[in-house]
């Protein structure tokens, strides 16, 4: 994405979604959170002790901001740094 090659498995996108997707995978499972069970509980606030699938979730959603953000602002570094000028300029042509 946005010219960024993934190297290894252990490439920080590749974790970050890793990551991700287990995590929010636990917030489906039915019985797996008493939200499942509960559905008013979505409603306490995320300070309220107990309430980790708040906890959980905002990291889902760090993790899932930390993947989108990533590409971007490495392919904006090298349009700064002025490395994929002719790749960026044949992409525009392209679209």
């Amino acid at each position: 994405m946005y010219g960024y090659d993934v190297e290894s498995l252990n490439d920080s996108c590749v974790t970050a979604a890793d990551k991700s997707v287990t995590m929010a995978a636990q917030l489906f499972v039915p019985g797996e959170t008493l939200i499942n069970i509960f559905p008013i509980l979505a409603f306490i606030p995320a300070w309220f002790p107990g309430a980790s699938s708040h906890k959980v979730a905002a990291e889902v959603k760090r993790l899932t901001d930390e993947l989108i953000r990533f590409p971007m602002d490495w392919a904006k570094m090298r349009m700064v740094c002025q490395l994929d000028v002719l790749f960026c300029f044949s992409e525009s042509l392209t679209i």
